[in-house]
């Protein structure tokens, strides 16, 4: 089913030189010219998003675009509208849960654009008609065509999540684009990126304070969809400045008019920062505007104030509330993880004092969030007795302290003699702090007190977790190093390098204070994503051993991925990465078919060459010819990892190796190898050299050494009568040659005379591979061989010769030597005959 696409009455909305068309003109006009001329033909379809944010697509005409989308882009929930997405609408619209994309898009331009339904996280009604009151007459579809027609380009608000002045000043890369250009932007770049797009949400702050969120490892897209659908309203915390819980808790109005979350965050908004309403324990706008002269000096504004902060001022630690004002009362109830006392967002200290634990309250926890990367130190002090101080993170995101998934980061002791303190580097994520007593008996009184810093990385963002968020290296020339951490709430931090040319590389993970790994990773597929079959390398570093990778490589893409085997092992990291050239001594790379084989020539003597097979150049061909029959040895040695070679032979002539023509087979370690030694007719042959999985990666020597096998001057035809004439027979006589894939048979005739029988002896000796021999009498004499004129036969191998014996009468007789039925067979011989 195509879907509907055109909007008649945006259409003429939107295009003035249109308004005087009915229906059916403005139909035709669409069509004929409109959709050529890129012009908008509904509120809710964009070509020019839909085919930047679809690659295949880019090149597309309007035309093709509009075409696609109709037929395949809403059928596969592609993108293709800044203010729509269908798993939103569904997802906030559980009555639609069950409908496909195309019965979704129908129904929002049926019904849930006139019923006000939310469907998109960048688009508010209400929002929309509250913060413009001149709009405050229009329905939901006048109102969104309002916005796409004029709205956008006036830059008139739109949402309370999305301020596009406050992503353009601070994305310095943006500031020269429109309203329309820097949404577009937003949804198809800037939200994965991890760009702020306003001054009162913060992602990484939603991701990192709602541990149950940041457990399930949701994108920034999804956490957007969730704080609107359902975040905001369940009072979480999605920023620095502004907390729900706290707001309502400090202003006695706001609790007495009994306002949602959602309507305290409006006021806020709307109010209470122009009012200068403190809005969190970390952030008062009134008293950072008091406290810190030079944005007085600027006559910064509260807005003005609040972005400093967001931006600026939180990250330098200015002090933006009242020093260390939290208390808590000493008898609360705090003993699980969902009650613990909460020393909000920390960048600088937190200290308690005159708290209490033993015997009537075993168990105080404490929780604190990180917005950045950071140097954490805990220590518990003026104890009477034994307590114990226990870092945690809650794996899970359940709430629940579970000591057997490793959520206890590290811990201490401490007693009268001996504060208890801890010192870890932790990345930004919400954690825990248990004070306890191992024992009923054990009292005591304490103070708490937590120091953040901000801890030292030197890698331009933060290494994702995946292929596609990995840090860019680049082309590996020359040594880089990249410090940063992996823990608990970073368990693994991926990096993708380019190698122009074969190249050994040396990896190196140092600095750690806990366990963590390194492995070198080839995306053999091209998919994208990490399969676990697809790690070449890989080592265990600790504080006492740094983890080290050497692996030589062909020119190409890899990716390194650093990480913990347990959530509890919480590491800085220096990562090391050199290459050098890999050497090689082939006139161009060996090329993966016949077609592009290097070209050895006639094989006259040793020859030698240096190259590498591994992940990205899995097959290296040679290609050599004989001139003469020839014993030739091929052997692969300098490996360090294994490899293999192939004698081949291209029996059907095809150019292409089929796996039938492999005449033999040799192996490489880094600790010997299997040589070829073949006995082979003149012929063009082919040598593979390659790898039996993408994991092994070493550079090799090639050598090739040919020897004349001493054969007959004339060969021996491969009929009757091409036969080589050995004349009349008597006594004995020798004959040397060479049998296989380029020769397959060799005929010899003789004769016998007398009036009596002779005894004829035939042996075939020193063969290293199958042969069968005939003895032949053409009873019919019409020079063709008749399988019924075969009068004895034998066959040999490796192990055993071939002969024949037996009285022959005066006459012309053949003689037929022959690989067997295996093609593959190649083998010198000495031909014995006696009468």
């Amino acid at each position: 089913m195509s879907a509907s696409l055109f909007n008649a009455n945006f259409y003429r909305a939107a295009n003035s030189d249109l308004a005087s068309f009915n229906n059916t003109q403005l139909q035709l006009h669409f069509q004929n010219y409109g959709l050529n001329e890129g012009r908008r033909f509904s509120p809710l379809v964009d070509l020019n998003l839909y085919r930047s944010s679809n690659s295949e697509l880019t090149n597309f005409s309007y035309r093709q675009a509009y075409e696609h989308l109709q037929s395949f882009g809403i059928q596969e929930g592609r993108k293709f509208s800044a203010f729509f997405d269908f798993n939103f609408y569904r997802a906030t619209n559980n009555d639609l849960a069950s409908l496909n994309n195309e019965q979704l898009f129908e129904h929002l331009q049926n019904y849930g654009m006139r019923e006000g339904r939310k469907f998109s996280a960048f688009f508010d009604f209400n929002f929309y008609r509250a913060t413009n009151n001149d709009l405050a007459s229009l329905n939901n579809e006048q109102l969104f065509e309002h916005l796409q027609n004029y709205g956008m380009r006036e830059g008139r608000q739109f949402s309370s999540f999305v301020n596009l002045n406050f992503y353009r000043s601070i994305n310095s890369d943006l500031s020269g684009l429109s309203n329309n250009q820097a949404l577009q932007h937003l949804i198809i770049f800037g939200l994965e990126e991890g760009r702020r797009f306003s001054p009162f949400v913060d992602l990484n702050i939603y991701r990192a304070a709602n541990p149950d969120l940041f457990a399930t490892g949701a994108n920034n897209s999804q956490l957007l969809e969730h704080l609107e659908t359902y975040g905001v309203a369940e009072g979480r915390r999605f920023s620095v400045s502004f907390d729900s819980n706290y707001y309502r808790n400090t202003y006695s109005d706001l609790r007495t008019a009994g306002l949602s979350y959602n309507q305290l965050f409006e006021h806020f908004q709307t109010y209470g920062l122009n009012e200068g309403r403190a809005s969190s324990v970390s952030f008062n706008v009134s008293y950072y505007l008091a406290n810190n002269s030079d944005l007085k000096a600027l006559n910064f504004n509260n807005h003005q104030a609040l972005q400093h902060f967001e931006i600026f001022g939180f990250l330098e630690k200015r002090q933006a509330s009242v020093p260390n004002s939290i208390s808590p009362l000493s008898n609360r109830y705090d003993n699980t993880l969902g009650s613990a006392f909460n020393f909000d967002i920390v960048n600088s200290s937190r200290n308690v004092t005159n708290q209490f634990i033993g015997t009537t309250d075993r168990d105080d926890y404490y929780r604190f969030t990180l917005a950045q990367f950071s140097n954490v130190s805990i220590s518990l002090t003026g104890l009477s007795d034994f307590v114990s101080l226990s870092l945690i993170y809650d794996n899970n995101g359940n709430g629940i302290y579970d000591s057997s998934d490793y959520e206890r980061l590290t811990y201490d002791y401490g007693s009268t003699y001996d504060k208890a303190s801890i010192g870890t580097t932790l990345e930004a994520a919400t954690y825990f702090i248990r004070v306890s007593t191992d024992y009923s008996d054990d009292n005591s009184n304490y103070g708490l007190g937590v120091t953040v810093t901000t801890a030292s990385r030197t890698t331009p963002k933060d290494p994702g977790n995946s292929f596609a968020t990995a840090v860019d290296v680049g082309t590996l020339n020359l040594n880089r190093s990249f410090t940063d951490f992996v823990g608990s709430a970073d368990r693994d931090d991926y990096y993708r390098f380019n190698l122009a040319q074969n190249s050994n590389v040396n990896l190196s993970l140092s600095g750690l204070s806990d366990l963590a790994y390194i492995a070198l990773i080839y995306d053999s597929n091209g998919d994208g994503v990490y399969d676990s079959n697809e790690q070449i390398e890989y080592d265990l570093g600790s504080m006492y051993d740094n983890a080290q990778v050497s692996s030589t490589l062909a020119a190409g893409n890899y990716f390194l991925r650093i990480y913990t085997d347990y959530s509890n092992n919480n590491t800085n990291y220096t990562l090391g990465l050199s290459a050098t050239v890999a050497p090689r001594t082939t006139p161009k790379d060996p090329g993966s078919t016949f077609d592009t084989a290097v070209d050895v020539g006639t094989l006259y003597s040793n020859r030698s060459y240096t190259d590498f097979v591994g992940s990205g150049d899995r097959n290296d061909y040679y290609r050599f010819t004989l001139a003469q029959n020839s014993k030739v040895s091929l052997s692969l040695s300098g490996l360090n990892d294994s490899a293999y070679m192939e004698l081949i032979y291209d029996s059907n002539g095809n150019g292409v190796y089929d796996s039938s023509e492999q005449l033999e087979f040799g192996s490489g370690y880094s600790y010997g190898n299997t040589p070829i030694n073949a006995t082979l007719a003149a012929g063009t042959y082919f040598v593979r050299v390659n790898t039996d999985s993408f994991i092994y990666n070493t550079n090799y020597t090639l050598s090739l050494t040919q020897s004349a096998y001493n054969a007959n001057p004339v060969d021996p035809g491969n009929s009757m009568s091409t036969a080589l004439n050995l004349g009349t027979l008597s006594g004995t006589r020798i004959y040397k040659d060479v049998l296989g894939v380029s020769d397959r048979e060799d005929w010899f005739s003789f004769n016998l005379s007398g009036y009596s029988n002779s005894n004829f002896n035939l042996s075939l000796t020193n063969l290293s591979d199958s042969v069968c021999v005939e003895l032949i009498y053409d009873t019919t004499n019409n020079g063709i061989y008749d399988p019924a004129e075969r009068l004895r036969s034998d066959c040999g191998d490796s192990y055993d010769s071939a002969s024949i014996k037996v009285a022959l009468g005066a006459g012309t007789y053949f003689i037929r030597a022959y690989t067997t039925d295996y093609w593959n067979n190649n083998t010198g011989y000495t031909l014995t005959l006696s009468a």
